[in-house]
């Protein structure tokens, strides 16, 4: 007859073996990649806009600069790793299979960043241009959900919103401070930017 604590260990390795493990990664692309070597050969003073829209697409933002327009493209490729932990058949002696109902999860997530900004004078010719890539920490997240699905449990909103230009009819529906700060924004915004940050800051948007 088995002991009261070798039955303890053997029920903690059931425990244990009915523990499934796994890992997820979520990827979500905003934008086309940016080619920065057909950047690089664009020629100030002589490239002309209708140039670079041929060679690099149609921008994401558009912007007056002084007597021209400024030219705003972004690519962000965002990834989520997920680690999760489902209880199987964990507690198969009381006849509960949660396995099939949930797993608990655990995840980060990052996200690579690029952009481009091109600023043409009134005649449509190139004046300058810069670009830059980066990483950055989008957060850490963790949850329960259903074994079925996965889904994102870190809040990636702020890249995942419309360019601003994509949204102008509902800008008259916003509080009263950001309605008369429209006319302030530069057009030319980052994903991910805090919203209260640079021209942001003119809204005074309260805590929630």
């Amino acid at each position: 007859m088995r002991s009261p604590e070798r039955r303890g260990l053997v029920r903690c390795c059931g425990v244990l073996a009915g523990v499934l493990c796994g890992c997820s990664t979520l990827r979500v692309e905003i934008g086309s990649p940016i080619d920065h070597l057909r950047i690089y050969g664009l020629m100030p003073g002589i490239t002309r806009r209708a140039e670079v829209m041929a060679e690099l697409g149609t921008p994401q933002a558009l912007a007056r600069h002084e007597d021209g327009v400024a030219m705003f493209y972004e690519h962000v490729r965002l990834t989520e790793q997920q680690f999760g932990i489902s209880l199987g058949k964990a507690f198969s002696w009381v006849d509960i299979d949660a396995g099939t109902l949930f797993k608990a999860i655990t995840s980060s997530s990052g996200a690579l960043h690029e952009a481009a900004l091109l600023l043409f004078d009134g005649r449509g010719v190139l004046l300058a241009y810069g670009t830059a890539s980066w990483p950055e920490v989008v957060g850490r997240g963790g949850g329960v959900q259903f074994f079925t699905s996965v889904r994102s449990v870190v809040d990636s909103s702020a890249y995942l919103a419309p360019p601003l230009g994509m949204d102008w009819g509902m800008d008259w529906l916003e509080p009263l401070p950001q309605l008369q700060n429209l006319r302030y924004r530069a057009g030319v915004e980052l994903r991910g930017a805090p919203l209260k940050s640079g021209q942001r800051t003119l809204e005074l948007v309260p805590l929630r």
